[in-house]
């Protein structure tokens, strides 16, 4: 599926859509829409990202110190 905030803005499956409407595949596209915050929905889209990279756990935890450093405050 593709993840989409309420504004429309995809959260997640930027390839697969754009894959999608090259192929001219506009039907059978599964769209979620998410309600939620601007900044949940980017924590939502980091958690989805990092967890498809090779990351150690370490990793992970050391980019969201990081990322709380710069301003991040989202708990999840």
């Amino acid at each position: 599926p593709i993840l989409v905030w309420t504004n429309g803005e995809i959260i997640d499956g930027h390839t697969r859509y754009r894959i999608a409407e090259e192929l001219g595949m506009h039907r059978g596209i599964e769209f979620r829409i998410i309600e939620c915050s601007e900044e949940e929905a980017y924590w939502k889209a980091y958690r989805l990202n990092t967890h498809r990279r090779q990351w150690t756990l370490d990793q992970r935890n050391a980019h969201i110190v990081w990322l709380r450093a710069k301003g991040w405050t989202q708990q999840r």
